[in-house]
Parts: C-alpha cells; structure tokens; sequence
C-alpha cells in the first residue's frame, strides 16, 4: 500500500537520525576530555545542542516528506524546501549563543545543563509531532499521486 511506502520512508529518516544522535553521544562526552576549553568551531556538543537538533531534524523532515510525498517526484525541490528552514534554524543557534544573557546555550556546567533540559524536551517533543504529522500529511497526500 502507497501508506506503508510513506510508513518506510518515514521510519528510514527517524532510525537514522536517531542513531546518528546516538553514535554521537559518546563522541561529544570524549571530546570534553580532548579539548577541556570549549569548542572553538561553534556550540558545544550539549543538552541544548541534541534539543536544537531535533528541532532541526523534524522542520527539515516535515517540509521534506510533505512536499516530496504530493509528486513523488522531484526529491530535489523538497530538499532544498526543506534545507532553507533547517539552515536558518541551524544559523540562529550558533549565533545565539554569542549574544549577552545566552552564553548558558554554550556551557557545559551543570546549573547550565539543567537550563538547557527545557531546549532537549521541546526538541523531542517538536520531532515527535513533526515525524507524525508528516506521515499523516505525506500518506494522505501520496493516496492521491497516481504514479
């Protein structure tokens, strides 16, 4: 059936953005130990950090699936649909955190990482309803598509 095509896809995008989050996760706690300075190139790899890229992740998978789904057709155009948001989203969080009274985004101290649990909860929660929603609109829109 076309929903179980979307269904797929849908489950490709969550299994392997979950697992690179997860493959990562041992790399940000070992990068501490190997630069104990900070990160020179941009945000740390914190709390925030994994909230802001599920947010990411789920704008980018909504605009994507949702617009690739109405044709089936020109994956390209949904990509960068989809990649314009991702990117401003991406931009904001790197340069927020240089701003005065945001300077805790950046941090890897502990009152600072419990700060920053708000950011990791609302980042699930935006991927979860951004993922559903996204099946939802995509298998209803691909029902339509005669291929």
């Amino acid at each position: 059936k076309k929903r179980d095509v979307v269904k797929a896809k849908c489950l490709l995008f969550a299994v392997a953005q979950l697992a690179q989050v997860l493959i990562s996760l041992p790399f940000a706690f070992w990068r501490v130990g190997l630069l104990p300075n900070g990160n020179p190139a941009g945000i740390e790899a914190n709390v925030a950090y994994y909230g802001f890229g599920l947010i990411i992740y789920g704008v980018f998978n909504f605009i994507f699936l949702t617009q690739f789904f109405k044709t089936a057709y020109n994956a390209g155009v949904a990509f960068l649909l989809a990649g314009i948001p991702a990117v401003i989203i991406m931009a904001l969080m790197e340069i927020m955190v240089h701003f005065p009274g945001f300077a805790w985004l950046d941090s890897l101290e502990s009152a600072d990482l419990l700060r920053q649990l708000p950011i990791l909860v609302v980042g699930i929660v935006v991927y979860a309803v951004a993922m559903l929603s996204a099946y939802q609109i995509s298998a209803r829109r691909f029902e339509k598509v005669d291929l």
